[in-house]
């Protein structure tokens, strides 16, 4: 996205504290931070992205979590985080995994002595680290190297969702970009080298090539030709690939082709749900970490578009959403749901530089706050909440849809913070693991967050769209899943 995005008219600046309101839970949906391009396996978290996210984090505590927090979540505790208060998920992507570890870190770093422990017999145990606190984040593996992958239906496993995107090449759109555009990506052939052949070098591999351009002016010392890569071949470069991951994530027509959205807008409505249900006592702060596709789709999905035109470009890295249940008055206990509204948040890009969550309208709507019941209303208008809805959706038969075919029932499982969402099976590809942050484990990534160096954008040839599947970007998860088991 452009990063204008925050000045729109249609943005409400959301910043100093409001007397007149209090948070009473948030749901975040966070893309990672700068990473090394898809085009040259592994795909590495920089140390960049790291900070990028770690400044993340820190400015969602500032928001959320500190004492002195300008819109501090009821009940929830500042310091030493509370297991039962906050419920993480990603999916099994180093560079998702690594992102979440950062993001925490920043959310609730060390606390120093107050992390030590007292043995019976007396003896005291100071915390690791400086008091490093571990949190648990709850990782669905679906037996793909995401880090690798590099289109973003290329292992949601939904086979319309597939079919879909893969229809974009034969529509007049995608051959009419491709033969405008052939000239412009001819005359940059010389930056990019031999990562991309002349035949690659056009509309169909608009994402991957701006991938690799963008990391190469970020991190490399000399870049062949860097006189061709002007302020407006950059734009250009940004712009084409904007469209066609926008065309590849969502079609008003085939709502399929955004099921990476609606099964997240199931998480995000169903964490806000157990919010609003239990009263506040089970987890206040749900965080998601996931690619960019996932931010596209729903986008699609909600009309955010209504409210900018730029939300049918790309998201930034560290870029983040976030939905806020809160009640128009200070309150000390957690008011009745008829008395809970809605706000969506966007932030494009890191907090590294400064700069404030915007509030934009959602569905289409010129208000910004929503009452619970509407928003609920309309996120489960377009939302995948069991494994038989996303089943039929799909027109999946074989793995963990072969069980449910055939049954109108919806198939849910309650997770430890009591979120009912689809079961993506025990057994077979899709296995949820709970991974808690070690400080070892901690040291381990961080240590291996090294900027890849590159005397030459030269790598991997990807296939191009028309020759053989689309070009891949982010993978995001768009499978039935339960986060937890």
């Amino acid at each position: 996205m452009k990063c204008n995005l925050l000045a729109l008219a249609f943005g409400v600046r959301i910043g100093a504290a409001q007397a007149a309101e209090t948070i009473l839970g948030v749901y975040i949906l966070s893309r990672h931070g700068d990473r090394t391009d898809k085009s040259h396996p592994p795909t590495k978290l920089t140390n960049l992205g790291y900070s990028q996210i770690l400044a993340s984090g820190e400015y969602f505590r500032n928001r959320y979590v500190a004492p002195l927090a300008s819109q501090k979540i009821l009940g929830v505790s500042s310091d030493e985080v509370v297991n039962s208060q906050i419920y993480v998920s990603t999916t099994d992507d180093t560079v998702l995994l690594n992102s979440a570890q950062a993001f925490l870190q920043g959310l609730y770093p060390a606390v120093g002595t107050l992390s030590g422990e007292t043995l019976r017999n007396g003896s005291v145990i100071a915390g690791v680290n400086g008091g490093y606190q571990l949190i648990p984040i709850h990782v669905m593996n679906n037996g793909v190297n995401k880090e690798d992958a590099t289109w973003l239906q290329g292992t949601s496993g939904c086979d319309a969702a597939i079919k879909s995107s893969k229809g974009f090449a034969d529509s007049k759109e995608f051959k009419e970009s491709k033969k405008e555009t052939k000239e412009f990506y001819g005359s940059l052939e010389n930056v990019w080298g031999s990562t991309f052949t002349s035949e690659q070098s056009d509309f169909a591999n608009a994402y991957a090539i701006y991938d690799v351009v963008n990391y190469a002016l970020t991190h490399n010392q000399t870049i062949p030709s860097p006189e061709l890569l002007t302020g407006e071949a950059m734009l250009q470069l940004r712009t084409l690939a904007d469209r066609q991951q926008w065309n590849l994530a969502f079609n008003a027509s085939e709502p399929v082709r955004a099921i990476a959205g609606a099964t997240f807008a199931a998480d995000a409505l169903s964490h806000l749900e157990s919010i609003v249900k239990s009263k506040g006592s089970k987890s206040k702060i749900g965080i998601q970490f996931n690619a960019y596709g996932t931010f596209l789709s729903f986008s699609g999905l909600a009309q955010l578009p209504a409210a900018s035109t730029d939300f049918y470009g790309l998201p930034d890295y560290g870029s983040s959403i976030a939905f806020e249940l809160f009640t128009n008055e200070p309150v000390e206990s957690f008011p009745d749901a008829k008395d809970i509204n809605v706000r969506f948040l966007f932030h494009n890009g890191s907090t590294v530089n400064g700069g404030e969550l915007t509030a934009f309208p959602l569905f289409g709507q010129e208000e910004t706050e929503l009452s619970w019941e509407t928003f609920a209303k309309e996120m489960r208008a377009f939302s995948i909440t069991t494994t038989d809805q996303w089943c039929r959706s799909c027109g999946n038969k074989g793995g963990v849809c072969a069980t449910v075919s055939g049954d109108s029932h919806p198939i849910a499982h309650t997770t430890h913070h009591g979120l009912s969402a689809p079961v993506a099976g025990v057994v077979g590809a899709l296995v949820t693991l709970v991974v808690i942050l070690a400080v070892q484990g901690l040291i381990v990534a961080i240590a291996g967050l090294a900027i890849v160096k590159k005397k030459d954008i030269k790598g991997k040839k990807p296939e191009s769209l028309s020759s053989a599947e689309p070009v891949k970007d982010e993978v995001f998860d768009s499978s039935p899943r339960q986060w937890l088991l």
